[in-house]
């Protein structure tokens, strides 16, 4: 890891990239960043999670996930709207094509027809492939006021990641939801992440 990612992980207000959104920056004297917050604070299971992602990603070990959080504010209040919202972010970004961006929602919300991706602690991974998409690529979402998503445990969403794939990139597919859900679990906090893989995300 290079100086400039090392200044980002430690104040990931030195890059937009990086940066923790509204609603998840600090806890007790310390950020959403730190390993533990102090003083007794308690860091919420998506925040936590939204800074493991963030540090994954400048670690470049989520190098398909996109580096800057998309902010669903409080206009987003269902799920269609968030992803619709970050599958505009991508392909603004140039990694779609606009004119595609209905017909790509219309195949993420087939497979949240199937069973809801929202895995519960807060947190999404709605996912699909895509004919006019040529490789995994994902962006992070981050709801202040949380999203109704049907999650298992029925709570809103605030952390939401979108995955996307090629038609003939399942393995591929399979592999980047893996690796999400390795670096959604918190073995030292004590809390977990359902299984994605395992539940049939």
């Amino acid at each position: 890891m290079n100086k400039i990612d090392r200044i980002a992980l430690n104040n990931p207000a030195s890059n937009p990239g990086a940066t923790e959104p509204a609603g998840c920056r600090t806890y007790g004297n310390r950020t959403a960043l730190d390993d533990q917050p102090s003083g007794g604070a308690t860091l919420d299971p998506d925040c936590a999670m939204m800074r493991r992602l963030l540090r994954a990603v400048a670690n470049r070990d989520l190098p398909f996930l996109d580096a800057s959080p998309v902010e669903l504010g409080s206009r987003i209040t269902s799920k269609e709207e968030a992803i619709r919202e970050m599958i505009r972010r991508l392909a603004a970004f140039g990694g779609l094509p606009e004119e595609e961006i209905q017909d790509i929602l219309a195949a993420v919300l087939v497979r949240e027809s199937l069973a809801s991706t929202g895995i519960g602690l807060g947190v999404a991974i709605p996912h699909a492939r895509h004919a006019a998409v040529k490789r995994v690529m994902g962006a992070i979402g981050w709801s202040t006021q949380g999203i109704e998503f049907d999650s298992i445990d029925g709570s809103p969403v605030r952390l939401v990641i979108l995955l996307l794939s090629p038609p003939d990139g399942q393995a591929e597919h399979i592999r980047a939801l893996s690796s999400v859900a390795q670096h959604l679990r918190s073995d030292r906090s004590g809390s977990h992440a359902p299984g994605v893989v395992s539940q049939g995300i």
